[in-house]
């Protein structure tokens, strides 16, 4: 195309306002790709122009926010883990202002990661991905999870849910060697509950297995808790606080108690013991524990003076 452009007068011709007009437009696209630039008040093609008349390719470049999606909790999803079929989280560009910065960051993994999450391989949905710069700051959201746990030949296989719809995706990535700690952490809370949700008896074998995941309050006052074993008393003492002590107390049987309270004189709440024990238990062992003398002064008058 022929455009007049000059400011000079040429056989009584000057130039046309309007090819200026559309000549800057395409200049002005031309400027935007990195194609050419200008320099000592000349326009010279640069390296990206260069390349583009070979490839027939050419770029845009720049500074955004990009949303990337990682798995915290269970580790190392493939670059094709879909967030936008398992939480509903779609990756998205929001575009800030232009570049021509051409240091690119050869980091193979983090570009196939957003490549797939900005656009699911899907050549018609979006462009080829090259990153320049990278900053980031980190927020997290947490989702509520149901983990199913299925019995099979010995061990238990996982499966899990968000708002009732099972996540495959999810399943495989708890079950990759990567996450074998966070498996087996499910498979322990999973037995857990399933002891707290059903009628079996809580014995000394099965609180040890299970000490990190007790509230030791609530585990004395449970209904299925088997005392016949005297070790279920350390167990509370190395684990409980002062205060389960007085439902200990409440709700472990007499007969046992006898057999181990010289052992956690300390511990008891004497109140109780003293509300629960038989008096001639008391008598005999007056002078030898704690006893709530308050308690008993109210019991019947032949026995108050019997102890006094």
């Amino acid at each position: 195309m022929g455009f007049n452009l000059s400011d000079i007068q040429d056989e009584g011709k000057y130039k046309d306002i309007a090819e200026e007009s559309v000549f800057n437009d395409y200049l002005k696209q031309v400027f935007e790709y990195t194609l050419i630039k200008e320099q000592d008040g000349l326009l010279i093609i640069t390296d990206f122009g260069k390349d583009s008349l070979t490839s027939k390719i050419k770029y845009k470049f720049f500074y955004s926010n990009v949303t990337l999606f990682e798995n915290v909790t269970a580790k190392g999803e493939l670059h094709t883990f879909s967030f936008k079929e398992v939480f509903d989280l779609k990756s998205q560009i929001d575009l800030d202002r232009s570049s021509n910065s051409k240091n690119i960051i050869e980091d193979s993994n983090l570009k196939k990661s957003l490549q797939y999450q900005l656009f699911e391989d899907d050549i018609f949905k979006g462009e080829l991905l090259e990153i320049f710069e990278s900053s980031s700051s980190v927020n997290y959201t947490n989702f509520e999870l149901t983990c199913l746990l299925i019995p099979h030949i010995n061990k238990f296989n996982i499966k899990l849910f968000l708002n009732g719809v099972e996540k495959p995706d999810l399943n495989h990535l708890v079950t990759g060697l990567q996450n074998l700690s966070l498996k087996e952490e499910l498979n322990h809370k999973g037995k857990f509950y399933h002891i707290l949700n059903s009628d079996i008896s809580i014995d000394v074998d099965i609180i040890a297995e299970f000490n990190d995941l007790w509230n030791w309050k609530e585990l004395a006052e449970n209904k299925s808790i088997e005392w016949s074993k005297t070790e279920i008393f350390n167990l509370f003492k190395n684990n409980g606080d002062g205060s389960i002590w007085k439902s200990v107390s409440e709700n472990a049987p007499i007969d046992t108690i006898k057999l181990v309270i010289e052992g956690y004189v300390d511990y008891w709440d004497w109140r109780t013991l003293t509300l629960r024990f038989d008096n001639d238990f008391i008598f005999k062992s007056v002078n030898k524990f704690s006893w709530d003398f308050e308690e008993l002064s109210t019991k019947e008058i032949d026995f108050v003076i019997k102890l006094l």
